[in-house]
């Protein structure tokens, strides 16, 4: 299991990728008494898990240490908080920068 800090719930994780529904079916939906194959259900539950994972590591995720360590291939305005410097820094997709927009 995935231990985010500052995420509480445990997420619903479901490893089991499933294949896809056919767009029509998607796009109709499940009808009254009708038994999708379980390969679907694996899907979607494998969808929503991975969606919740990106969202609690997009809004959580936060790393830190020395200026030598960060991140070599950060996401945009991704956060790092430099020990060397003291203080928390971005990734503004060309460059780190501080607060203030200097480069850091």
């Amino acid at each position: 299991m995935l231990e985010l800090e500052g995420v509480y719930t445990e997420l619903p994780e479901w490893n089991e990728p499933g294949s896809r529904p056919p767009q029509g079916k998607r796009d109709e939906g499940w009808k009254p008494e009708e038994k999708p194959p379980a390969a679907w259900h694996n899907w979607l539950f494998h969808r929503i898990y991975q969606s919740f994972l990106e969202i609690a590591q997009a809004a959580v995720w936060r790393r830190g240490g020395p200026t030598a360590q960060r991140p070599t291939n950060p996401r945009l305005y991704e956060q790092y908080f430099d020990t060397d410097l003291g203080r928390p820094i971005w990734w503004d997709g060309n460059k780190w920068v501080d607060a203030s927009g200097q480069a850091a």
